[in-house]
């Protein structure tokens, strides 16, 4: 990286670049092939994950979350997530993304953790 400062500085993915200064096309292919595959899986363990989440906040109260809700919230988090690539770009999406998705896991999965968690080990009701 540091042959091609400051060019490459202004790249928006500095690693395709770089691929591209060696002349080895499959190379940049397999690169974004490999992207492609941690965005899918990346996207259904969280997809997985909140609807878990929101399953087990039902049953704690005593009610079963529909059939029908989970692949319904999947698909509404799909289309959040398609309007905001096709809306902002991918690549200022993930800059700003990853960020508010960290603050956002630690509301949902580690604030209840490290609270109603802890106050039921102590209670006793776990």
């Amino acid at each position: 990286m540091l042959a091609h400062y400051p060019r490459i500085a202004a790249e928006p993915v500095p690693a395709l670049y770089l691929m591209s200064k060696l002349d080895v096309p499959w190379l940049g292919a397999l690169f974004q092939l490999v992207v492609f595959g941690t965005f899918v899986e990346t996207g259904a363990g969280v997809l997985h994950a909140i609807n878990e989440r929101l399953d087990v906040a039902a049953r704690e109260r005593g009610a079963a979350l529909p059939r029908g809700v989970r692949p319904a919230i999947a698909l509404g988090l799909l289309v959040l997530s398609v309007y905001g690539a096709t809306s902002f770009g991918i690549v200022a999406l993930i800059a700003r993304g990853y960020g508010l998705l960290s603050w956002t896991f630690i509301v949902v999965l580690i604030l209840p953790l490290m609270t109603v968690g802890i106050w039921r080990i102590f209670r006793g009701t776990v």
